[in-house]
């Protein structure tokens, strides 16, 4: 599935921005990044995450689920921590 469409809702811009400060844009970085490719697993419930890298440098998780085949929803988004591959 190819990722065309990134939706972060206001709540959770705000929320990733306050409790993490991330933004709508790193999490964008992460998902689009073709030169550090995100590593994207998938949970139980269906919920995905992505591993990666902001142009920046900094490494994010960001969990989300598909709406389409095409389009995610973003659930959150905050720092990876170093056993999930800092």
């Amino acid at each position: 599935m190819a990722i065309t469409t990134v939706f972060i809702s206001r709540n959770v811009k705000d929320k990733i921005i306050k409790e993490h400060n991330v933004t709508a844009e790193e999490v964008r970085e992460v998902i689009f990044n073709a030169e550090d490719l995100p590593i994207f697993n998938k949970s139980k419930s269906k919920r995905y995450r992505a591993l990666g890298r902001t142009l920046a440098g900094r490494y994010l998780l960001v969990a989300f689920v598909y709406q389409t085949s095409d389009i995610i929803r973003v659930l959150t988004a905050r720092e990876m921590t170093k056993s999930e591959g800092k």
